[in-house]
């Protein structure tokens, strides 16, 4: 046999190799390829692995439920609702698609909805944690606190280890009003979970909310050791600065949060408030129009702005801003309201 003789048979023995390796790939072997790729955020990629997948297995429901995640996350919302439907289709006693569609009604404040897609994984899969972790935090923005807190004692107890349904449940309870059962579990988190900025937000929070300032700058502190450019941090600690009548400290903060989030209208509101306090009204309602700029329907800014024009003695401008607030059927502060009445002015 000559050398090109040789060299062809070779290559066509790498070639039969080739193809047989490819045909060796099953569904199962693009399911995982594709969930490898969406664990890395390459949605396109996954969708490829995919679309393998039920090609070589059309009644692959797995396939179908994670093409929609991947569908939903490159925002191609029919396409992801489709492939959630499909799934069930398949196999309508698989709770994971319900689950989904959960979280996509979830996101789109679909509330009640939501919760009936939660509702109906959980009586497929009693064991759900994660869909009763989500139905909680749906109850808890519908205000059904109770509810909330009751699917957060079912998550903690198929799974004691999992700090965020502890953090969970501490903003179910904060909310409730029982500030000590949020404490004890922002505490249990942090025994989890030691490194978690947020936990050391929320629990500085409710000591803000007890007046224990000292107690809420030091979980502050604690949040911005942990992560430097925590701009939530440096806004809520000028706040509490702000309270204690350090204002050069509450600037300094205010600004960072700027710095680090300067898409945040709360922020400008926050440092508004300061200059505020400072007899600084001009820098005031700067910040104040930065808010509103960024948020049209900023209630607060609208009233700290009508609070500044009512003390550089802008009555007109004032009252615009009350009949703003007005229109957005909200209640206008009733010292302010009373305040401008008495001058005459409308």
């Amino acid at each position: 046999m000559s050398r090109s003789q040789l060299t062809f048979a070779f290559s066509l023995v790498i070639l039969f190799l080739l193809n047989a390796k490819a045909q060796a790939q099953t569904a199962e072997d693009y399911y995982s390829s594709g969930n490898a790729h969406s664990g890395q955020r390459d949605y396109l990629e996954a969708l490829v692995d995919y679309n393998q997948a039920i090609k070589l297995n059309p009644d692959f429901a797995q396939a179908y439920c994670n093409r929609g995640v991947a569908n939903l996350n490159l925002l191609n919302l029919q396409q992801a609702v489709s492939d959630y439907n499909k799934a069930i289709e398949i196999a309508p006693n698989f709770a994971v698609p319900y689950f989904n569609f959960g979280m996509l009604y979830k996101a789109q404040a679909n509330l009640p909805l939501a919760i009936n897609y939660f509702s109906k994984a959980i009586e497929l899969d009693p064991d759900y944690e994660i869909a009763y972790q989500n139905r909680g935090i749906t109850y808890d923005l519908q205000n059904e606190h109770e509810k909330a807190i009751a699917d957060f004692d079912k998550a903690i107890a198929i799974n004691p280890k999992n700090p965020e349904e502890y953090f969970d449940r501490g903003i179910a309870y904060d909310h409730a009003g029982n500030k000590a059962m949020a404490i004890a579990d922002y505490n249990a988190v942090i025994d989890l979970n030691p490194d978690f900025p947020w936990v050391y937000l929320r629990r500085g929070l409710v000591y803000e909310h007890e007046s224990n300032l000292s107690h809420a700058i030091a979980d502050l502190n604690k949040a911005i050791e942990i992560d430097p450019n925590f701009a939530e941090g440096y806004n809520n600690r000028c706040v509490i600065y702000g309270i204690n009548g350090s204002y050069e400290q509450a600037l300094g903060d205010c600004n960072k949060a700027i710095m680090l989030n300067p898409k945040d209208a709360q922020s400008y509101n926050n440092r508004g408030l300061i200059y505020f306090d400072l007899g600084n009204y001009l820098n005031a309602v700067a910040d104040y129009n930065k808010a509103i700029e960024l948020d049209v329907k900023d209630v607060q800014a609208y009233n700290n702005r009508a609070l500044a024009y009512y003390s550089k003695r802008k009555y007109d401008k004032a009252w615009v801003d009350v009949k703003k607030i007005q229109e957005l059927g909200a209640v206008v502060n009733p010292d302010l309201l009373n305040a401008l009445k008495l001058t005459g002015t409308h």
